[in-house]
Parts: structure tokens; C-alpha cells; sequence
């Protein structure tokens, strides 16, 4: 008897455990959705729901909050996001997570005093971490270096399509950071070229 009852309640555990995954996978796939669909109304509705606040932990459902600031490109917004998610008890993890987040945002929207200060904040968590990419992207954007341009070449010639036009883009402003206005202009016809290539590329896929 004893061992019938501990089979049950062995199952009533994995079916509550994995039912509670299931449950939160459903939920946040269905809150990204509403959120790059812009259906702002329904991603507004089940935020505020308590099957949100059950099945996600409240990390996740402000790292969402940030994620929709970021995409309406509301600086206030990703600053008050920031501070509900700094409030939380972080681990390192998840702090590079927001840190990063930002650091692209306000690059993205050439910030760069708080792209600057969010690197700044990242690399403070680990001083002897290395990232390739962020680091690329501080030389180039906030220096104004070029410390990256032979890797950079190196990396254009022998990327596809979709890193050629990435590493263009960088190569014209490493460029611009050399005073070299032709080498610019080169690489910033390459990288539009790159671009509309791919678009139409995706055009083609989607009307299949």
C-alpha cells in the first residue's frame, strides 16, 4: 500500500511540475507574440492577468516589460523597466541580461552616454570577462577606434550575406573613425547593397 501511495504521489508531482512548464511556456510565447505583433491591447490584457503572474516569475514578466519599452523605443520607460528589475533579488546572469539589453538599445538610438554607462555596468559584474561583440561595438561607436578593422575585414570576406552586410556597416564607420570619407562611402554602398539583397531574398520566401 504504502509503495502504491508513493508511486501516486511521484506522479501527482511530475504532472503539477511539468503541467506549471507547460503552462509557462504557453503564457510568455503568447505575451512575445501579442508584443511583436504590436496587439498592445491583448499584451496589455494578459500582463496584468493572474495567469501571468502565477505561471511567470517576476523577473521574466519585467524582462518583458523592458523588451516592449525597447521596441517602442520609449527611453523613460526602458529607464523605469530597468529600476522594477533592479529592485528584484539579481544574479549576475541576469543582470548582463539587462545591462546588454540596453547597452544595444541606446546604441541602436545613438545614446551613447547611457550606451556607455550600461556597458560600463556590465563589465563591472565580471572585469575579466571578455565580449567579442560589445566590446567591437564600444571601440567603434564610443571610442571612435578602429582597433577592430583588419579582424573586421578578415571577417567580410569570408562571411555570408547576412555578416557581410553586418561587418560592412562597421567597416564604413571604422572608416568615418579614420578620417577615410572614400573607404566609408565604399563599404556603406556595400552594406546597402547587402541589405536590399536580403530583403528581397525574404520577400521571395514569404510570397512562396
Amino acid at each position: 500500500m504504502n509503495y502504491k501511495i508513493t508511486i501516486i504521489c511521484l506522479l501527482a508531482f511530475f504532472l503539477v511540475f511539468f503541467g506549471r512548464l507547460i503552462a509557462t511556456n504557453i503564457v510568455s510565447r503568447k505575451l512575445i507574440r501579442h508584443l511583436y505583433l504590436n496587439e498592445t491591447d491583448r499584451f496589455d490584457q494578459l500582463r496584468r492577468s493572474k495567469i501571468a503572474s502565477t505561471f511567470i516569475d517576476r523577473f521574466n514578466l519585467r524582462f518583458i516589460d523592458l523588451s516592449r519599452a525597447i521596441m517602442e523605443t520609449d527611453s523613460r520607460k526602458v529607464e523605469e523597466c530597468v529600476q522594477n528589475l533592479e529592485a528584484l533579488r539579481l544574479n549576475l546572469k541576469q543582470k548582463s541580461a539587462i545591462y546588454s539589453r540596453c547597452f544595444y538599445y541606446y546604441l541602436s538610438v545613438e545614446d551613447y552616454h547611457n550606451a556607455k554607462k550600461y556597458y560600463q555596468k556590465n563589465y563591472e559584474l565580471d572585469p575579466d570577462k571578455y565580449n567579442h561583440d560589445m566590446d567591437r561595438l564600444y571601440d567603434i561607436y564610443i571610442k571612435k577606434g578602429s582597433e577592430y578593422l583588419d579582424e573586421t575585414l578578415e571577417e567580410f570576406e569570408r562571411s555570408e550575406k547576412q555578416s557581410r552586410a553586418n561587418a560592412a556597416i562597421l567597416l564604413s564607420k571604422m572608416y568615418e573613425n579614420l578620417g577615410n570619407k572614400k573607404e566609408a562611402e565604399k563599404y556603406t554602398d556595400i552594406a546597402s547593397e547587402l541589405i536590399e539583397e536580403i530583403r528581397k531574398e525574404m520577400q521571395e520566401q514569404i510570397g512562396q
